[in-house]
């Protein structure tokens, strides 16, 4: 287990999980918001300078797919950089939030309705795969259950052996509460 995996079994159950943080990509991943930051300043610039209808319409477009990938690549920086995912038990609910710089809106799971907890299978060759698990893009939930006929993801970034002993973690629990 790394060392970005806390347990705390007391008062209850308590799972912590910080986000994944590499320096040498982190760097790469500012350079990126800088450049991407500048082209945009660069590109909403032209607004100001006389032009047709046509290529006002092109620049709003443009911009607007722009500032997508900004907030996306501001949202992977501050994830890498102060991110963590929570798994809590509190009142026969498992709590699940996902927590930056302290903030996080925690999502309620009742223990009766969380049913097969499983491991996601996924197809490493597969593009949407490949996108999840690239360090610009958080994401990659390695665990799944189903909750009230909908499926729930968690466990972002874990390898097999991490997600199976969380999964293992989480289920007892639930069935401790359950029962």
């Amino acid at each position: 287990m790394e060392d970005r995996i806390k347990i705390n079994k007391e008062e209850g159950l308590e799972i912590e999980i910080a986000a994944y943080y590499d320096n040498q990509k982190q760097s790469l991943l500012i350079l990126w918001m800088i450049l991407w930051s500048m082209a945009g300043i660069g590109i909403a610039s032209q607004f100001f300078f006389p032009g047709t209808e046509d290529m006002k319409m092109y620049l709003f477009v443009w911009l607007a797919f722009w500032l997508y990938f900004e907030y996306k690549v501001i949202y992977a920086y501050r994830w890498r950089r102060f991110g963590k995912e929570r798994f809590y038990f509190e009142n026969d609910r498992l709590i699940i939030s996902r927590e930056i710089s302290g903030r996080s809106i925690p999502l309620p799971y009742e223990a009766d309705f969380i049913k097969d907890m499983r491991i996601r299978e996924e197809n490493p060759r597969a593009f949407f795969t490949a996108m999840s698990q690239s360090y610009w893009s958080p994401g990659g939930e390695k665990i799944i259950f189903s909750y009230k006929g909908k499926d729930v993801f968690l466990g972002m970034e874990l390898s097999n052996a991490e997600s199976k002993m969380i999964v293992k973690t989480l289920w007892n629990k639930v069935k401790e509460l359950k029962s």
